[in-house]
């Protein structure tokens, strides 16, 4: 449990991360952050197994072409929600988000590699922040802790 010191903190750095992405992010990298906040949140208020979220990223760069890398990953989400370690409606807001970020980045790769790490990342840090509920966009998120509704 954080101290009251430890909650304020928290909270100034988030508002500091809102305004900075705000301000120096474009269009995109905000839907980024807005996918990254709606599928985590829908797989920390879902049965979803720790350890799959812990292995994405490392599944992710286990490839050095980021397509391939992407693919793979693609692969491992598929097994993972078969095997029911992943729900399956999480699994589709998953599956769709990746997709998006390749159909814009695919012929870009090491920019696809740059946004699919991020994306990957914050679903991690957002799943671990365990909120209690399900929201569709970053700022929504943000809300939820910065009113103590997840305290």
């Amino acid at each position: 449990m954080l101290s009251k010191k430890e909650k304020n903190l928290y909270r100034q750095v988030v508002i500091i991360i809102l305004t900075l992405s705000s301000k120096e992010s474009s269009d995109f990298e905000k839907q980024i952050f807005d996918l990254a906040a709606k599928t985590g949140s829908a797989l920390a208020n879902s049965r979803t197994d720790k350890t799959t979220i812990e292995n994405i990223i490392p599944i992710f760069q286990r490839e050095s072409d980021p397509v391939n890398a992407t693919l793979l990953l693609t692969a491992y989400i598929l097994r993972q929600s078969g095997r029911e370690e992943i729900d399956r409606s999480v699994s589709g807001l998953l599956l769709s988000d990746i997709k998006i970020i390749l159909d814009n980045f695919k012929d870009k790769p090491e920019k696809l590699r740059e946004v699919l790490q991020k994306y990957l990342v914050l679903i991690k840090w957002i799943y671990e922040s365990k909120p209690r509920s399900r929201v569709e966009h970053f700022d929504d998120l943000l809300k939820l802790f910065i009113t103590r509704r997840t305290y």
